[in-house]
């Protein structure tokens, strides 16, 4: 698994688990920025060692040709660059590190995105807490309330049934 892989693995918000993502998450965002800083140097490096290798090529191929024939166009020299395999390579390097760098950085603002996404699923998960805490206080003052009528009805009944005999009308 190459390094890129094991920070993209941690992108993922585990909503059972918010607190360890929101502790962890600053220093992952410091270690995906570095990674980033570090692969985009590397790839302008690569690309300034292009461009000098080409300079140097150039000064190379012209005094060759220039052995070789009588007339040096900058057509000529500009072949001779382009299919010198020294080139090839440099160039080769300069686009790997291009896409190093710009997966980097890709992966870079999505933790970006993560952090607002925190605060999304926080807010979300803290909501969810109120309301159920809320909808257990309902439930239990609900559970109060028919207690206490139940219990004003057994009430009622017991008074009716205790109260003097009652009168009954003639028939």
């Amino acid at each position: 698994m190459s390094n890129i892989d094991k920070y993209q693995k941690k992108l993922a918000i585990d909503p059972d688990n918010l607190m360890d993502d929101l502790v962890k998450h600053a220093e992952l965002c410091w270690e995906v920025g570095e990674k980033a800083v570090e692969a985009t140097a590397i790839r302008d490096a690569a690309k300034l060692a292009v461009g000098q290798l080409e300079a140097e090529l150039d000064g190379v191929h012209r005094a060759a040709l220039a052995k070789k024939h009588d007339k040096v166009t900058e057509a000529m020299v500009a072949s001779a660059i382009k299919d010198d395999a020294k080139l090839a390579k440099a160039q080769d390097d300069y686009l790997s590190t291009k896409v190093a760098a710009d997966q980097w950085n890709k992966l870079d603002t999505a933790f970006h995105t993560r952090s607002g996404m925190l605060r999304l699923v926080t807010g979300i998960a803290l909501k969810t807490l109120m309301m159920d805490d809320e909808f257990n206080s309902i439930e239990r003052g609900a559970a109060g309330l028919r207690s206490q009528k139940g219990e004003k009805a057994r009430q009622a009944d017991r008074d009716r049934y205790r109260s003097p005999a009652r009168k009954r009308k003639p028939s």
